[in-house]
């Protein structure tokens, strides 16, 4: 199932950069940035990241230090050019947190990359979860906790107006819990290869592999 977006929405602090790092991997995805081999850059940004040093709350996958915020689809334009996102050559990975995707509609963002995208919505974890334990250990508390499919967006001035949809027909629920495992990513290539047809490489779970030992390190400080 081809598409020109892939809508990521996930909750602050549950792996979304992790999830989109890992999909732009895939045959016929753009990467998240531009980099010479990008491939290569992002498994050595992984293995190289010295996430004992951090401060906790700034353990994370995003692929520059500089993109907190700014990567998100209300800022898609600074991420790369309104002419390519508009025109990419591959499917574009556009993501970001609900409060994002609220914002990118009423900025017309969405209306105008158009119509042709899927979706995936990684929903808002149970208590003393995993996924929840690492929100706490971040000190983030979303405005939003709603992440459901189906998953409908009106602009604040027309709210009669649908202008993003996402449910069965174009995306799927990722439970966040069965994310936060040693498996996630097995669980995450099950999923894109029933619903899109996309096949996740086995690269991935090594990423995946080593993100898991930085979430261990902050939610249980077993390192």
């Amino acid at each position: 199932m081809k598409s020109k977006y892939l809508y990521i929405i996930y909750p602050g602090g549950c792996g979304g950069n992790h999830i989109c790092n890992m999909i732009s991997l895939c045959d016929g995805f753009e990467p998240i940035v531009q980099r010479p081999n990008y491939k290569d850059w992002l498994f050595q940004r992984y293995k190289n990241y010295n996430f004992k040093e951090r401060p906790i709350r700034f353990v994370n996958a995003h692929p520059t230090d500089n993109m907190r915020g700014k990567g998100h689809v209300d800022y898609i334009y600074e991420r790369v050019t309104k002419e390519h996102a508009l025109n990419p050559d591959q499917t574009l990975i556009v993501h970001g947190h609900l409060a994002n995707f609220f914002s990118a509609v009423d900025k017309g963002i969405i209306e105008e990359l158009g119509t042709d995208y899927l979706g995936i919505i990684m929903d808002y974890p149970p208590k003393e979860s995993m996924p929840w334990n690492r929100i706490q250990a971040y000190g983030y508390h979303s405005p939003f906790q709603n992440y459901e499919l189906p998953l409908m967006i009106s602009k604040t001035q027309h709210p009669n107006k649908t202008v993003l949809c996402i449910d069965d027909s174009n995306g799927f629920h990722l439970d966040t819990v069965k994310f936060f495992t040693p498996e996630g990513s097995q669980y995450l290539r099950k999923l894109l290869k029933e619903k899109f047809e996309v096949e996740l490489p086995l690269e991935a779970d090594v990423l995946h592999s080593i993100w898991f030992t930085w979430i261990e390190h902050v939610v249980n400080k077993k390192i």
